[in-house]
C-alpha cells in the first residue's frame, strides 16, 4: 500500500529530488523509525545531485529501507522481551 501511495505522490506532483528526500525525512521523523540518518540522507542527496538515480528510485529505496528498519526494531523488541521473560 505504501509503495503505491509513494508512486502516486511522485507522479501527481513531480516533485524535485529535494522535495522527495524532505518528504521521506519528515515521514521518518513522525513515525519514529531511524530512517533520518544524516549520513544516509547526504549520500542519497549526492547520488541525486550527480544524476546517478532518479527521485522515484530514491523514494522506493527509502521505503524499502524504512520497512527493513521497522522489521529489525520489531525483532530486537521480541528478542529483548524473550530474554527478560526467560
Amino acid at each position: 500500500m505504501r509503495r503505491s501511495s509513494t508512486s502516486s505522490l511522485l507522479f501527481q506532483t513531480l516533485p524535485s529530488a529535494v522535495q522527495v528526500l524532505s518528504h521521506f525525512r519528515l515521514e521518518s521523523d513522525e513515525s519514529g523509525t531511524p530512517s533520518d540518518d544524516p549520513q544516509r540522507y547526504m549520500r542519497v542527496w549526492e547520488l541525486l545531485r550527480r544524476g546517478v538515480c532518479t527521485a522515484l528510485e530514491v523514494a522506493e529505496t527509502w521505503d524499502v529501507v524504512a520497512r527493513e528498519e521497522r522489521g529489525q526494531l520489531r525483532h530486537r523488541a521480541m528478542v529483548a522481551s524473550r530474554l527478560s521473560a526467560g
